[in-house]
């Protein structure tokens, strides 16, 4: 199965979203094999996928979000949409593509608009999934 994840990966000559177990098969191989893509690649982990993205303990994910992004949006050539209370999205080059809303109130839910009618909603749990 991890094989046939990773040769989609990098063959695959559409746009991609990499989520759930596809992300825990590539586990700390992903940036590799996503800088091999010939599309673009995007990866929406959660806390504890971004851990097992990095070889690191979720703990040192939630202190460093920006930054475990970054480097991971660098490293692979991929959007990271980094999920969880403040979703952070880095491009390809690192770049961070989200600002907070700051009319939504305490906590600075963090917002994505219907395309058809440009309402504002919260991002949530499934907002990711295509």
């Amino acid at each position: 199965m991890a094989a046939s994840v990773r040769r989609l990966v990098v063959e695959l000559p559409i746009p991609l979203v990499v989520d759930a177990d596809a992300l825990n098969l590539l586990g700390e191989d992903a940036a590799q094999v996503a800088s091999l893509a010939r599309a673009a690649r995007i990866f929406t982990p959660h806390p504890g996928e971004m851990a097992s993205l990095c070889g690191l303990p979720i703990a040192d994910i939630t202190k460093d979000r920006l930054g475990h992004a970054r480097r991971l949006a660098e490293r692979s050539r991929a959007v990271v949409v980094l999920k969880g209370a403040r979703t952070v999205v880095r491009d390809t080059r690192g770049n961070r593509l989200h600002q907070p809303d700051r009319k939504s109130g305490p906590g600075h839910r963090w917002q994505r608009r219907c395309a058809h009618r440009g309402h504002r909603i919260p991002a949530g749990a499934g907002a990711a999934g295509v």
